[in-house]
């Protein structure tokens, strides 16, 4: 069973606050990060939710520091990128309550639709 799942961004763009895989772009430019869930159980609620908070700050590390309030452009950009990276990892992760919880569903919702 894999337990780790690896997280990657073209590094320039992430850079910008933006990641984008129609870009291409060399082995050298690219940032890759390992989150591991081997301790995780994640067809459980609160084993999907771990995932995702490590999935999140990984990504956030990916995508650089998060700009102030005040640059609303840049802020939103930076959004945009840990949201891509997200919803790209819980696609390759293909676990169902992990990806229900990412689409914005609660552990109640989950478990009633029978997932």
């Amino acid at each position: 069973m894999n337990t780790r799942l690896t997280l990657t961004a073209l590094a320039a763009i992430a850079a910008l606050g933006f990641v984008s895989t129609a870009q291409a772009a060399d082995d050298s430019s690219t940032v890759s990060v390992r989150v591991s869930y081997s301790d995780l159980n994640l067809s459980s609620p609160a084993g999907a939710q771990a995932v995702l908070r490590r999935i999140t700050q990984a990504a956030k590390g990916i995508c650089g520091a998060e700009p102030g309030i005040n640059d609303l452009s840049s802020h939103q950009a930076y959004g945009r990128c840990v949201k891509q990276i997200v919803d790209h990892s819980v696609t390759s992760l293909d676990k169902p309550m992990v990806t229900a919880m990412n689409a914005g569903q609660t552990a109640s919702q989950v478990a009633s639709s029978g997932r």
